[in-house]
């Protein structure tokens, strides 16, 4: 009995592939598209269809060599040249005989261009480039220069700017508000506005005998047991309340990542002294509240006295 026979497929109508010539079933539709139902699979069309172009080829002369190749039929109309060499050469001689061989202008080489090169170009268009911008003596160095946009024509670099605000700040004690010597502070260098203001607040505070002294960095301690990283530190004032009770304090206002390892490394190794921190919030409630009058107080330009 054949194969499959009880569910009635031997009565199924087959269809004969045209490429490997066995027998196959094609529904209804795909037979109403002739086209569609002449093959088993799209392997067999493909492979059809390869053999019809091969058999169906047409010799097509080059444009360029003038030698034949054969290329399949719908191909034909489209081929001109038989490699991508002679198209390329093709191409070359069409762009020739537009623009015929001449000089370079800035070198005088053969060229088919107005410039043989991007080299030539640039060197002919900085030969007529004019540059227009004044000329001007630097205050400080005395060379000549152009001055740029936007210039007012004083320095020539900022090197020459930094030699001219060195000797005009010259003197004095502290020019930027930062950094230097106080006068009204018995010539202290205090390394910052904040770390002055708060020597001046001590100072209210011994007038209202409230504390009996103050010093400004006078003990540096040192890690011992630490091999990497920070091993000293040094508080920024020390502070009597009486002739032998004293406290350090720290003037903060920006905790970074060095300064918090310095802190905590203190605390820890050295827990017999006691530290206060004046950070942002506690220099502010000061300044607000005795910033106008404290005398010689340094404020801010931008934020006034806080």
């Amino acid at each position: 009995m054949p194969k499959n026979w009880s569910s009635g497929k031997q009565f199924v109508p087959r269809q004969i592939c045209a490429n490997c010539r066995k027998e196959f079933y094609a529904p209804p539709k795909q037979i109403q598209r002739a086209a569609n139902a002449i093959c088993c699979s799209c392997k067999c069309a493909a492979t059809m269809r390869g053999n019809r172009c091969k058999a169906e080829r047409v010799a097509v002369a080059c444009q360029q060599c003038g030698k034949s190749k054969h290329v399949p039929r719908c191909h034909a109309s489209r081929t001109k040249f038989c490699s991508i060499k002679c198209y390329a050469k093709f191409r070359e001689l069409e762009k020739r005989l537009k623009h015929p061989l001449k000089k370079c202008v800035q070198c005088g080489k053969p060229s088919y261009r107005t410039f043989c090169s991007c080299k030539c170009y640039g060197k002919n268009r900085a030969s007529k480039h004019v540059d227009k911008r004044p000329i001007h003596t630097c205050d400080a160095c005395g060379k000549s220069y152009r001055m740029g946009a936007g210039s007012r024509g004083v320095v020539c670099s900022m090197k020459c700017w930094a030699s001219i605000q060195t000797q005009r700040v010259k003197g004095k004690e502290h020019p930027t508000g930062l950094g230097g010597k106080r006068s009204d502070l018995g010539n202290v260098y205090f390394r910052s506005r904040w770390e002055a203001n708060w020597a001046r607040y001590l100072n209210w505070l011994i007038e209202q005998r409230q504390i009996v002294k103050w010093e400004f960095e006078p003990d540096t301690f040192e890690f011992k047991d630490i091999k990497r990283g920070t091993r000293f530190y040094t508080p920024d004032f020390k502070v009597f309340k009486t002739n032998d009770q004293f406290i350090y304090q720290e003037v903060k206002g920006w905790m970074n990542t060095e300064s918090a390892t310095k802190l905590k490394r203190f605390k820890k190794r050295y827990p017999e002294y006691q530290i206060e921190i004046v950070d942002r919030a506690r220099y502010r409630t000061i300044a607000k509240q005795l910033g106008r009058i404290i005398p010689s107080w340094e404020s801010n330009r931008s934020h006034g006295r806080f």
